[in-house]
C-alpha cells in the first residue's frame, strides 16, 4: 500500500480548563488536570505535531488522550514528546493512550512538542494506491501537572499561552468610561484565545485554575497606571485611569508589542490603531495561511487545508480572486499528476503538471458561494505509469510547493449574500458600536451580557474589534451597524426587527407573517439588516414588567463556550424553561416540517397556536352536534308529516 502523507491539522494547542486537584500519579504531590485545545492528525508516513503549553511553575506529569483510527487499520504509530518516543505500536481500534512526561520534555517556550507518526505497513516491499487512506488522530488531550503556578511579574507576561478563564472586573456601579474600556479588555483577550478559554465580564472575580487571571479597571487620573496583585488568589492586573486612556490601555492588551511591558507597574499604557481605508482587501496567502510554503507531496491523493474568513478583507466582500503559484519536481514519464483547488468544497480549478516545474492555478469565487468562514483546498494527485505498483524507497520524489508569498487572494468590496448571523463580524468592518438600554446598576449588567456577545463574535473576527459605547437613541436613528443589548418592545419595532419582544409575538418571514399570544416571558438575540445596517440585538418580554436580565443571561450563555459560527439563522430565542434555539426568517414560509422539528423547543410558539386549534376544534365540534340535532329533528318532522298523510302512527 502506497499513500501520500500530510500534516492535517497542527493547531497550537493550549493548556486551558479548569484544574482539578488531586493527587499525582505517583500519590506524592497534588495535581491538576487541564484539558488541552488541538487535534494531532496524520497521514501515513507523515508527522504531526502539536505544542502543548505547561503553566509557569507547573510541572507536567502526563499526557492523556484518545487515540482514534480511519480507513484500513494497517501499519505502527508513534508517540513522541520532546524528542522521545514514548508510544509505538500497531494501529487499532480507538483506545486511551496515557503518557509519563518530565521536566524534561519542556522546550525553552514552556512548551511540550507532542509528535505524531503514521508508518505504512511493511516498506520496501511494493504497494499500490488506496482509494482510502489511513488517518490517525490523537485528540481529547489533557495534561496532568502538580506544583503551583508561578504569579506573572510584568504587564507583558500578564497573560499565559494556556489559561482556565480571564475575567474583566468592574464595580456595580461602573461609569460609561469603565464599561467602554472594560468591553474593549474583553475583546483584546479573546482574541488571544479560543473557545475553551471563558472571558467574562464581572463585578466579582470567578475564574479559577491555571492561568486564571482577572483584569480591574478602577477610575483615577491621567496617565494610565498598572499594578499586579496576587492577593485574592487569582494574579489581578490593575488598570487605573480615566476616560479615553482606559480605553487604549484595554486595547493594548491585544498587541503583540505587549511583552514591551517588561514590569508590573507601568504608566501610559495604550496602543494606537491606524487609520486604513480597504484594508486588506488584497492578502497574501503567507498571511492567510500563516506559513511561507505549502508542501504536498507522494503519490495517491494529498490535501491541504486553509481556512479563509470574510472580515480578513476589512468587511463584506461579493468576489473574490484567488491567484495560487509555485513549483513541482519533474513528473516521471508516464505519471500522471494534477493540482485541483476547491472552494468550500466546490472545485473551482484544476490542472495538470507537466515538463513545466511552474505552475499557476487562477480562479474566481462569485459572492452566492462566499460564506462568513470559508476553506479553500489544494488537493495533489498523482498516479505511476500505467497505474502500476511502486516499491517504497525507490521510487522518485513528487512533490509541489505552493508560493505562499507570491499566491494571492483578492476580495471585491459589497454586500455579500450571507445572511442573519453569518453577516457578522465582517459587516462591522473593525468597529462595534456598542448600545445598552438600561440607567444605573443595569448598565454594568448589560455589559457583561454584551460581553459575551463580544467575546464570541471577537474570535470569529480577524482583527481585535475596537467597541465604542453609544447611546441607545442615538445609535436607534443612526446608520452604524452594531450591537443593542436591553432592547425593549419599542426598540424592536423602530428597528423592524424579524420578531418583535411583546406577548403578541409576531414573526416577519419573507412571503408570510406568524403571530400568536402567550403570557410565557422571552429573550432573544436576533441579526437583522435595517435601512442598510446591519444589527445584533439583545432583548427580553415579561409579562409582569419584571428584571429580565436572568432571561436574558440564558441567552447569552450558549456563546461563553461555543464559536459564533454555530450560530445558524438570524433569531436565537431562550425561555425559562427550554435551551436556546434558533430561528430562520428567511424561511419562505414557517412549514409544517420545520414545526416538528422545532417542538421541543418551541413550545412557546406552538402553545399559543394549540389553544387556537383548540379553540377553533371546539367551534367544529359545537357546530356540527348541532347540525346534527337539526338534521334528526327535520327527519323526525318529516316522518311525522308523512304518517299524518297516510293516516299511520308508531306504537
Amino acid at each position: 500500500m502506497l499513500l501520500a502523507g500530510l500534516l492535517l491539522l497542527a493547531t497550537a494547542g493550549a493548556a486551558t480548563g479548569h484544574a482539578a486537584p488531586g493527587d499525582a500519579p505517583d500519590g506524592s504531590r497534588p495535581t491538576s488536570t487541564v484539558p488541552v485545545t488541538g487535534t494531532l492528525s496524520s497521514y501515513a508516513d507523515s508527522t504531526g505535531t502539536l505544542l502543548v503549553p505547561v503553566p509557569e511553575g507547573l510541572t507536567p506529569r502526563r499526557l492523556r488522550g484518545q487515540l482514534t483510527v480511519s480507513g484500513p487499520q494497517s501499519g505502527d504509530v508513534t508517540i513522541s514528546v520532546g524528542g522521545r518516543t514514548l508510544l509505538r505500536g500497531p494501529v487499532g481500534d480507538t483506545r486511551p493512550v496515557a503518557l509519563r512526561v518530565g521536566p524534561r520534555d519542556v522546550d525553552g517556550d514552556g512548551n511540550l512538542p507532542v509528535t505524531l507518526t503514521h508508518h505504512t505497513e511493511n516498506p520496501g516491499r511494493t504497494a499500490c494506491i488506496t482509494v482510502e487512506p489511513t488517518r490517525v488522530t490523537l485528540d481529547e488531550l489533557t495534561l496532568v501537572a502538580s506544583g503551583q503556578e508561578t504569579t506573572p511579574r510584568t504587564v507583558g507576561e500578564f497573560l499565559p499561552a494556556a489559561s482556565a478563564g480571564v475575567d474583566v472586573v468592574v464595580a456595580a456601579d461602573a461609569s460609561d468610561d469603565l464599561l467602554q474600556a472594560a468591553l474593549n479588555a474583553v475583546a483584546a483577550v479573546a482574541s488571544r484565545y479560543g473557545t475553551e478559554t471563558p472571558v467574562e465580564l464581572v463585578t466579582t472575580p470567578q475564574a479559577e485554575g491555571p492561568g486564571a487571571r482577572a483584569i480591574e479597571f478602577r477610575a483615577g487620573d491621567s496617565p494610565v497606571t498598572t499594578t499586579i496583585d496576587s492577593g485574592s488568589g487569582v494574579p489581578t492586573l490593575v488598570i487605573t485611569g480615566s476616560g479615553d486612556d482606559l480605553t487604549g490601555a484595554a486595547r493594548a492588551l491585544a498587541s503583540p508589542a505587549l511583552p514591551l511591558a517588561d514590569d508590573a507597574t507601568t504608566e501610559g499604557l495604550s496602543v494606537t490603531t491606524a487609520e486604513e481605508s480597504d484594508r486588506g482587501l488584497r492578502q497574501q496567502l503567507s498571511t492567510v495561511a500563516r506559513q511561507e510554503t505549502i508542501v504536498l507531496s507522494g503519490y495517491g491523493t494529498s490535501t491541504a487545508y486553509v481556512g479563509v474568513r470574510q472580515d480578513m478583507f476589512g468587511g463584506p466582500i461579493d468576489k473574490l480572486d484567488l491567484h495560487l503559484t509555485g513549483t513541482h519536481t519533474a513528473v516521471p514519464d508516464g505519471a500522471r499528476v494534477q493540482l485541483d483547488l476547491l472552494f468550500n468544497g466546490r472545485l473551482v480549478a484544476s490542472t495538470r503538471l507537466g515538463d513545466d516545474s511552474d505552475f499557476t492555478l487562477d480562479a474566481t469565487v462569485e459572492s452566492d458561494h462566499l460564506r462568513a468562514e470559508n476553506g479553500l483546498e489544494l488537493r495533489f494527485s498523482g498516479s505511476p505509469a500505467g497505474g502500476e505498483c511502486v516499491t517504497f524507497g525507490q521510487h522518485l520524489p513528487l512533490e509541489v510547493h505552493v508560493d505562499t508569498s507570491a499566491s494571492t487572494l483578492i476580495g471585491h468590496r459589497g454586500n455579500g449574500s450571507v445572511t442573519g448571523f453569518a453577516r457578522f463580524p465582517q459587516v462591522l468592518g473593525g468597529d462595534l458600536p456598542v448600545a445598552l438600554r438600561g440607567t444605573d446598576g443595569a448598565r454594568t449588567g448589560l455589559a457583561a451580557d454584551a460581553a459575551r456577545i463580544v467575546s464570541a463574535l471577537q474570535r470569529a473576527a480577524d482583527r481585535p474589534l475596537e467597541l465604542e459605547l453609544v447611546d441607545a437613541d442615538a445609535f436607534l436613528s443612526s446608520d452604524r451597524s452594531g450591537l443593542l443589548v436591553g432592547a425593549t418592545h419599542e426598540d424592536s419595532t423602530a428597528l423592524k426587527a424579524p420578531l418583535r419582544l411583546s406577548g403578541m409575538r409576531l414573526m416577519d418571514y419573507v412571503d408570510a407573517a406568524f403571530e400568536v399570544g402567550t403570557d410565557r416571558p422571552f429573550a432573544a438575540l436576533e441579526a437583522f439588516g435595517n435601512d442598510g445596517r446591519d444589527v445584533l440585538m439583545l432583548g427580553a418580554w415579561q409579562p409582569d414588567g419584571t428584571d429580565a436580565s436572568p432571561l436574558l443571561r440564558r441567552a447569552t450563555a450558549a456563546l461563553v463556550s461555543a464559536s459564533w459560527g454555530t450560530l445558524s439563522d438570524d433569531v436565537l430565542v431562550a425561555t425559562e424553561t427550554s435551551d436556546p434555539f434558533t430561528l430562520s426568517s428567511n424561511a419562505v414560509v414557517p412549514q409544517q416540517e420545520r414545526v416538528d422539528e422545532r417542538r421541543s423547543q418551541a413550545w412557546w410558539f406552538l402553545g399559543g397556536l394549540g389553544v387556537l386549534l383548540l379553540l377553533v376544534g371546539v367551534n367544529v365540534v359545537i357546530g356540527r352536534r348541532r347540525k346534527e340535532q337539526v338534521r334528526r329533528l327535520v327527519d323526525a318532522q318529516e316522518r311525522v308529516d308523512a304518517q299524518e298523510r297516510t293516516g299511520t302512527t308508531d306504537e
